[in-house]
């Protein structure tokens, strides 16, 4: 558990910075006057762009994760698999089983 917590920390940390460098840095950059104006909306843009992949990201791992219980703990307890092998749809199969005298 603590694995994926470090990582998901790790992804956001790099993912801020991506957007720190492609989005804040140039509202920073513009002169004084007109700095001011573009700093606001380029701020707002900063916060919500990294509020949604925030939680693209949660949603993602608690997706990954329910998927991951359902496999290993439900398949595990109650699945006992007591069917019969699967054979793909082939005409050369139907041809061995036909019976040439269900023709007449």
């Amino acid at each position: 558990m603590f694995p994926k917590v470090i990582l998901e920390t790790i992804c956001f940390v790099e993912l801020s910075e991506v957007l720190w460098a492609m989005i804040m840095r140039v509202g920073l950059r513009v002169d004084a006057a007109y700095g001011i104006l573009l700093l606001v909306p380029v701020l707002a843009f900063f916060a919500v762009l990294t509020v949604f992949i925030l939680l693209v990201m949660e949603g993602l791992s608690a997706f990954l994760h329910a998927v991951r219980l359902h496999w290993v703990e439900f398949q595990n307890k109650f699945y006992t698999g007591g069917g019969y092998k699967f054979t793909p749809f082939s005409f050369k199969h139907i041809f061995l089983h036909f019976n040439k005298d269900d023709i007449a």
